[in-house]
Order: structure tokens, then C-alpha cells, then sequence
């Protein structure tokens, strides 16, 4: 596993339900096109907007997801055809393409924005021998086929968006997937304290740092790691709020997950299905300050991964970087899911020998 540095002294929304990793990944199979609209916001975690989200199937079964934003792409030409390659080998071998664009401009005779883009796509998708199957244009609740745009079999109007009553989101919220309202209201999820109050729990956290100094990092950490494994067991189980947490608690459980061996262990039992905790996870990251909270969103972003939830496991592996750049775990995560990689087909991690 990589090493991470033990953080550095310090100078001076709703509740967050897990749900069981063991579980079987939710099986959703597409028959036609408004199958697959009505399963995007649900694959992604949110609704997305001003996006290219490219879908990879494998016998009708959706196997991996991307979504770029149309303001990336017109910066990066390479874009389309690095994600086609990853998603390929998250194991998709046919791949399906649709834009999000509500400010777009459909009128009959004209070809459908964002065609070139589609062009791209498909061409990306022979090179990596892909089956490029429907592209769609999704523009304020409506959607149009880029194989038969207006004027020809499709509508100058468009077809309707399933909505909830579909049959694919009605299997996705069974399943328990969610689709948020957009990307900012899965942002907030993770959105950390204030900073008055973050900078609060400093003196908290130097006088625990004293005691790995006075204990040893080993016998103090270890001890305080027991206590974390029996705290996330209990948020899995019980209700948790902020208040299950005291804050003398959540700055314990900072300083020792500081300690690459305590957070090895439990990043393990996370991959191996023996341990969840994203309710505790999700609460030490946002209450703590940085660097101290790199690794609760380490943890809580990998098990969100694990679980095939690519949205928040991302905002995770980026709030990480940013309260602690350079932590080697969370650049690992970022690249994980960056790849494409199908999370419940990677095998579990193994221990490096030393």
C-alpha cells in the first residue's frame, strides 16, 4: 500500500446511511433508448447537465460510466477517445453516448448540436473496437436520436425523458441507487464545516498528538484503532447523526487514521467487505481540518467506489488532494476511478510484503 506522511502539527446535511458492501452490485438491463436516459441520472448519482455521459454495456448490461463536461472536451481533444479506452477496459464492449444540453439549438433542417462531438465519439469507439450504439440529445427534458435527427423519422419536438414511473428507475430506486438534483447538491454531501469551527478543533488535536509523542504512535494509535472499527460498526448499524460523535473523539480518531498502518488496516477491511463506515467517515471529514481529513475521505471515498458510486468516491479523492496535496492514497483513488476500472471487478488489495 502507499505510504502517506503523518500530517503536520497544527500551529495553533443530512445524515450519511452505508449500505452494505457485500452486496450484490444492482443488475440493470437496457432494452431501448428510454431505458437508458431513465437509467443515467441513476448510474451517475445525480442528474447531470452541460455533459457528454458515455454509457458501456455488455450483453445489455451497463458495465461502466463516464461523464465529461462539454466545457472540458472543447479544451481537450484527446478527451473522448482517453475515456473510450478506459471504459473498454472497465469492460464494456459496446458504448452508448449522450449529451446534455439545455441551452441547445434544435430546429428542422439543421443537423443536432454537437454532432461533430458525436462524429468524435464514434470514430474513438471503432479505433478501440467498440460498438458505438445510440447517441442522443438531451435538451430540457426531451431527447432526440442523433442516427435519425429532424428532418427524417425523428420529431423536430423530440420524445419526452422517462421520468420516475419508468421502468429502469423504478428497478434503480429499488435497488437503492439515488439521483440527486446535480452535481452540486453531491458536492454538499462532503462539504466540510466552517472554517471557525474546523479551526476550533485544533488544541483538540495537538493534545492527542502530544499523546502518540508521550505513548509511542504504535501503542497509542492501536488502541485508538480498535475504538474506530467498533465506532463505524455501530454507524452502520444505528442511526448517526454529528451528534454521535464527540469532538474530542473525532480529533482521536484523526491524529491515529494520521498513521499509515491504522488507516492500511482499515482501508483493507473496507476492500475486503468486512467493514463499511461511510456514516463515521463522512462525519470525521467534514468536521475535521485538513490534513487531518484526508483519511476519513480516503476511506469513505473508497468504499462510495467500491459500492459504484464514481461521483462521490471522485469529490472525495479531490477534497482529499486539496486538504492534503500530495497524499499519495487519495492520488491512487483519483486514478482508480480515472481509469475506468470496474470496481466490482478489481480484485481486492493484497498487503505489499515487506
Amino acid at each position: 500500500m502507499p505510504s502517506s506522511p503523518r500530517p503536520p502539527r497544527p500551529t495553533a446535511p443530512r445524515p450519511f446511511v452505508g449500505s452494505p458492501l457485500d452486496a450484490e452490485p444492482p443488475l440493470l438491463r437496457i432494452r431501448e433508448p428510454g431505458e437508458l436516459l431513465a437509467a443515467v441520472p441513476y448510474l451517475l448519482g445525480f442528474h447531470p447537465c452541460d455533459s457528454l455521459v458515455l454509457i458501456g454495456l455488455r450483453d445489455a448490461r451497463v458495465m461502466v460510466t463516464a461523464r465529461l463536461d462539454l466545457s472540458a472536451l472543447a479544451a481537450d481533444a484527446g478527451l473522448v477517445g482517453h475515456t473510450v479506452g478506459a471504459l473498454r477496459l472497465g469492460g464494456a464492449r459496446a458504448l452508448a453516448a449522450v449529451v446534455y444540453d439545455d441551452s441547445a439549438d434544435v430546429a428542422e433542417g439543421r443537423p443536432l448540436p454537437w454532432r461533430r462531438l458525436i462524429d468524435d465519439f464514434e470514430a474513438c469507439a471503432a479505433a478501440a473496437r467498440v460498438e458505438p450504439l445510440d447517441a442522443m440529445l438531451i435538451r430540457r427534458g426531451r431527447w432526440w436520436p442523433y442516427c435519425c435527427a429532424p428532418p427524417g423519422c425523428g420529431s423536430v419536438e423530440g420524445s419526452a425523458v422517462p421520468g420516475e414511473s419508468s421502468t429502469v428507475a423504478a428497478a434503480a430506486t429499488y435497488a437503492g441507487l439515488v439521483a440527486l438534483s446535480g452535481r452540486d447538491e453531491v458536492t454538499a454531501l462532503l462539504a466540510p464545516r466552517d472554517d471557525l469551527a474546523r479551526v476550533a478543533l485544533e488544541p483538540l488535536i495537538a493534545a492527542h498528538l502530544s499523546g502518540v509523542d508521550r505513548d509511542g504512535a504504535r501503542s497509542y494509535s492501536w488502541a485508538t484503532r480498535r475504538e474506530i472499527f467498533a465506532a463505524a460498526r455501530r454507524a452502520d448499524r444505528l442511526p448517526f447523526t454529528a451528534d454521535s460523535l464527540s469532538d474530542d473523539d473525532a480529533c482521536r480518531y484523526g491524529v491515529a487514521l494520521g498513521e499509515r498502518a491504522v488507516r492500511d488496516a482499515l482501508w483493507f477491511a473496507i476492500d475486503e467487505r468486512r467493514l463499511d463506515g461511510r456514516p463515521l467517515w463522512r462525519e470525521l471529514s467534514i468536521r475535521l481540518p485538513g490534513p487531518f481529513s484526508a483519511g476519513p475521505l480516503l476511506l469513505f471515498g473508497w468504499a462510495q467506489w467500491r459500492e459504484g458510486n464514481g461521483a462521490l468516491a471522485r469529490i472525495a479523492a479531490e477534497r482529499a488532494l486539496a486538504d492534503a496535496p500530495g497524499y499519495r492514497a487519495a492520488e491512487l483513488l483519483a486514478e482508480v476511478i480515472g481509469s475506468g476500472v470496474n470496481p466490482h471487478r478489481l480484485p481486492q488489495l493484497r498487503q505489499a510484503s515487506a
